[in-house]
């Protein structure tokens, strides 16, 4: 939200600096984010005017022009086409400085001498586009400084509003805050009613009052076409950063600026001459102000003629009844929406417009009328035509009703520790437009109608305090013993588990918990998300259903910015269940995408795999002492087939782990596969109670088996039977070290070779011992797998 300084000390003019100002709207929780002047700067730039033409000698394109600048009368060459006898123009003259560093001097183009030079808007940082130099009114005065002349030296602030104060969306409800905020007289703006002049009016209709309790407008006939706004006009609109479009246009964009009330005009000519407010049908469209079409969904707010729509309400109208230069006579609109139905009206078309943010944080639905005279008043000022009367339809039961608070003062000091007199407290009330009335120990604060955000006693105890100033609270030390809190298990394995993985290379990924419904739908086929009602964008409409849709957000985002290698992770809470019952899990999930290593002379390329993610995740939960831990291949929609498995903890499913589906990834545009890890802390296991035992002081003994199996048993199976028949206190471990495929081995066979590592606590295994085990260990094989000893075994 821009303002202009100027805007401001039309209501107030507090004695301040501009820094004191930024520094007191700031600290009352309206944050200035920018302060910049109109115009960049520069110097010895003058009105002046052009007294004569003639074609350069030399060159087809260049003018010479001999040109008043107010102390004498000097020859400018110029390329601009539109120079002209006559024309008043903006003159910088030998010496100037202009923004971009550039400098102008006396100089000879193609042999004729020029003075000086005119100036584009462009040339003076005064806009993005021109058409050739600037055309300064009529009655400019020559030979007057172009900054004082323009007021180009005005400051611009630029805000950060929060939603709740949709009432500062305006110069107005800035200047009532700044005059409230410095204690400086507030002078109320006296809009006079202009009188008709015909009787000609329209029929309008709401038939529906709950988003439209009050909708008023007027005719306005016959006026001129054809004409541009004012400069003072199309550099007001500058400043806030509008362009100008047409004067009826930049009337009504000026007024919402200056007042907060959004306004439309139609086109008469273009429409049926009747208004319907209603809601939206099935199988209604139209094309918008912004050319594009869209199919309206049921239920939306709009602005018919009758016939068809002619505007979304409150959000953007249609290109149809548009006002344009051949415009002749107009209705003009301006209506109070009801800001719980105008919310997310316009993000579901994907827009986002001036009118739609001031509906949906609330607009004073008592300055309809107001603002309809100031912008008819201006709008006759600057192209004529003739008025008819003020229209009203109004459902007075469905506007918001008058908020009066019932207010003990003493819940001021009991809630800051401040202590403030009566007298000042209603004062600073007083200064907020709230009307106080004493009715014995208590107040009843009466809210005023733009004040959306304040509804009970604490809401008036933070209005005395900004007024106060949270700058003026003072510091007083906590007196007391301060005990430190509890972490709950599962934010215990949180950070220990992010350090780890911090520790293994990733970085963590911090997403919003609402996501793409188009990448979840893909992940998530089957499973029913949670959509929000007013989604901040299409792209975020869905509450996620797992982590795995904000890690390939953050891995598409990265890939597009050329990063070859990603390990990420992220943890938060998951949204399951109904809208009506949902339930939530917290989980941390993880993904490696492209090259295990960065380029390295010593180092074999290869990219991150199945087992890569495995070992993470058997990294992370020997961290806790949780029990078996398995992996067990299982199907999911979002995995690849054959890379695809369910974690188990104690046989408990925990989790899952593995590739991207191929689809998945050639729909995503990813040039390599990415691996993709989650487990639900919601899920796991209580810890088990850890049992310590010394270390043995005897030696460990190895002992390899080799042997053919089939490829349909998995190694898993071959552990586990091994596990069963050797005590876990005597076998240390046990690794498979190879994995032989040849043509001497029987198809459909692989060979595998086991390390076994014997170890006993309480004597030395002898050669007898040792083979006990192994014959054990080879008869629960053969027994149960068939196995087949390789040579030599």
């Amino acid at each position: 939200m821009k303002v202009c300084e100027s805007w401001l000390h039309q209501w107030t003019q507090p004695n301040l600096t501009p820094e004191q100002m930024i520094e007191l709207f700031t600290m009352a929780g309206l944050e200035v984010d920018d302060c910049q002047m109109a115009a960049p700067e520069f110097n010895h730039v003058v009105v002046a005017e052009v007294l004569e033409t003639k074609k350069h000698p030399q060159a087809d394109k260049l003018t010479v022009c001999q040109v008043n600048n107010g102390e004498a009368i000097v020859q400018i060459v110029c390329g601009a086409a539109n120079v002209r006898q006559g024309l008043k123009v903006a003159l910088a003259k030998p010496g100037a400085n202009l923004p971009g560093g550039l400098n102008i001097s006396e100089a000879k183009l193609r042999g004729e001498p020029s003075f000086g030079m005119l100036c584009s808007e462009v040339e003076l940082g005064c806009a993005e586009t021109s058409d050739g130099i600037w055309e300064l009114p009529k009655d400019a005065p020559v030979g007057e400084d172009l900054r004082t002349y323009l007021s180009l030296n005005e400051n611009i602030f630029s805000f950060e509003l929060t939603p709740n104060r949709g009432d500062c969306f305006s110069a107005l409800g800035l200047a009532k805050e700044l005059a409230a905020i410095s204690n400086a007289p507030f002078q109320k703006m006296d809009v006079k009613a202009v009188a008709p002049q015909h009787d000609e009016t329209l029929n309008i209709t709401v038939a529906d009052s709950s988003f439209c309790p009050r909708y008023t407008g007027r005719m306005i006939k016959g006026i001129k076409p054809h004409v541009l706004s004012p400069i003072w006009l199309r550099e007001s609109l500058r400043r806030i950063g509008l362009r100008p479009i047409h004067p009826v246009v930049d009337c009504l964009n000026y007024v919402m600026y200056f007042l907060g009330m959004p306004l439309h005009a139609f086109d008469l000519h273009k429409m049926n001459r009747e208004i319907l407010v209603r809601r939206a049908g099935e199988q209604e469209s139209i094309e918008l102000l912004n050319g594009k079409t869209v199919t309206l969904m049921p239920g939306t707010p709009l602005i018919t003629d009758g016939k068809q729509a002619v505007a979304i309400a409150g959000v953007m109208g249609s290109l149809e009844s548009s006002v344009d230069g051949d415009t002749l006579d107009i209705f003009i609109e301006s209506a109070f929406f009801n800001s719980i139905a105008m919310a997310g009206v316009a993000r579901r078309y994907g827009l986002s417009t001036d009118a739609s943010m001031r509906y949906e944080r609330g607009v004073d639905p008592n300055l309809p009328v107001q603002a309809l005279e100031l912008a008819t008043q201006m709008i006759m000022d600057l192209v004529g035509g003739t008025p008819g009367p003020v229209q009203i339809v109004e459902d007075i039961n469905a506007l918001p009703k008058a908020v009066a608070i019932e207010f003990n003062p003493q819940l001021f000091s009991k809630r800051t520790g401040i202590r403030l007199e009566l007298s000042e407290m209603k004062a600073m009330l007083s200064r907020l437009h709230f009307a106080v009335k004493e009715k014995g120990e208590n107040w009843e604060v009466s809210v005023p109608s733009y004040r959306f955000d304040v509804t009970c006693d604490v809401d008036l105890v933070e209005e005395i305090l900004r007024i106060y100033g949270y700058h003026n609270i003072p510091s007083i030390a906590i007196i007391g013993e301060l005990k430190p809190g509890k972490i709950e298990p599962v934010e215990q394995k949180i950070v220990k588990w992010s350090q780890t993985l911090c520790d293994l290379g990733y970085c963590e990924a911090i997403s919003y918990a609402f996501v793409d419904p188009k990448i979840q739908q893909m992940l998530y086929p089957k499973e029913q998300a949670i959509a929000l009602m007013n989604p901040i964008s299409p792209e975020l409409a869905q509450m996620r259903l797992g982590m795995w849709p904000g890690l390939i957000g953050s891995l598409i985002h990265n890939v597009n910015r050329q990063q070859q290698s990603l390990q990420l992770f992220e943890t938060g809470v998951v949204f399951k269940g109904q809208a009506n019952a949902p339930f939530e899990e917290v989980f941390i999930a993880g993904l490696l995408y492209g090259e295990v290593q960065a380029l390295n002379w010593c180092s074999i390329e290869r990219i991150y795999d199945f087992y890569d993610a495995k070992g993470h995740v058997e990294q992370l939960l020997s961290l806790y002492h949780l029990g078996d831990l398995a992996f067990q291949a299982k199907a999911h929609d979002a995995l690849h087939p054959g890379q695809s498995a369910e974690i188990l903890i104690q046989g408990i499913p925990c989790g899952f782990i593995g590739a991207l589906h191929p689809k998945i990834q050639q729909e995503l545009d990813l040039a390599q596969q990415a691996i993709l890890w989650e487990i639900n802390l919601s899920q796991l296991p209580e810890v088990l109670r850890q049992k310590y035992q010394p270390v043995s002081k005897f030696p460990q003994t190895r002992r390899d088996i080799s042997f053919v199996i089939s490829k349909e048993i998995k190694v898993s199976q071959i552990l586990d039977a091994i596990r069963k028949v050797v005590p876990c206190d005597i076998l240390k471990d046990l690794q498979v070290f190879d994995v032989y495929q040849g043509p001497e081995i029987v198809s459909g066979h692989v060979s595998l070779a086991l390390a076994c590592i014997f170890q006993d606590t309480e004597k030395t295994l002898v050669e007898a011992d040792i083979s006990a085990l192994q014959d054990a260990i080879l008869e629960v094989l053969k027994k149960e797998f068939n196995i087949k000893l390789r040579d030599g075994q």
